[in-house]
């Protein structure tokens, strides 16, 4: 059986062991839903992998927002 698509291209890059950049294009999330299914799949990732995920957007891989630890728990980035 082949899987479903995923509703938005994913842009998974690794520049160190201990954790995982993850980049998306905020031109794919078009609501709550897509944004939900998105932080679901990090947060699998996380879980499934033990390392941290550094959320970024547009490939702006400095501008981390979030942080998902291994344990899959998000947390605000961002400025105050």
């Amino acid at each position: 059986m082949a899987k479903a698509p995923s509703p938005f291209p994913l842009g998974l890059v690794t520049y160190e062991t201990s954790c995982i950049d993850f980049d998306f294009d905020t031109a794919e999330i078009h609501g709550m839903r897509e944004l939900e299914i998105l932080l679901d799949a990090v947060g699998r990732l996380a879980r499934a992998t033990s390392r941290e995920v550094l959320l970024s957007h547009d490939g702006a891989s400095e501008a981390v927002f979030m942080t998902v630890s291994a344990g899959g728990a998000a947390a605000w980035s961002g400025p105050e």
